[in-house]
């Protein structure tokens, strides 16, 4: 332990090799973050492709019975009994932001989720459809 302390008490001891190979890229989606969802409304704002996937998802939940994403997923959501607007509200802002990154041009070496997120993670990575990861999440 003293060893330890002594190195992260001299930060200039340290160096760092920058590298120019690409390193791996890796999708990771999380797991639920308690009864809270966070508001999608500057991703929405800021990114088209973001906005059409959400509202793709918006279409899908609709279709199988559940309750409209909006304005929920732009507001964010902070408790509620409706645990399957948010289970579904936090896995559409997973998937579009996924998908945003798959259309911009990143090339994953591994898509991953914990937990809720591997939901996520089987569909952005085409291993399971829209229609199928958002009936999981809805019930």
């Amino acid at each position: 332990m003293p060893e330890l302390e002594v190195q992260l008490s001299t930060p200039d001891n340290h160096t760092m090799t920058l590298t120019t190979s690409p390193q791996p890229i890796v999708l990771l989606f999380s797991g639920q973050n308690g009864n809270s969802v966070p508001a999608a409304q500057s991703l929405y704002d800021a990114s088209v492709t973001f906005r059409n996937y959400l509202h793709r998802c918006d279409e899908v939940v609709k279709s199988l019975d559940g309750p409209s994403l909006f304005p929920a997923v732009l507001d964010g959501i902070d408790g509620g009994d409706d645990i399957i607007l948010r289970h579904a509200a936090a896995f559409a802002i997973q998937y579009s932001c996924g998908m945003t990154w798959l259309d911009s041009g990143v090339k994953p070496q591994a898509v991953c989720g914990h937990s809720f997120g591997e939901w996520a993670a089987l569909t952005v990575s085409g291993t399971m459809t829209l229609e199928a990861g958002m009936k999981l999440v809805t019930g």
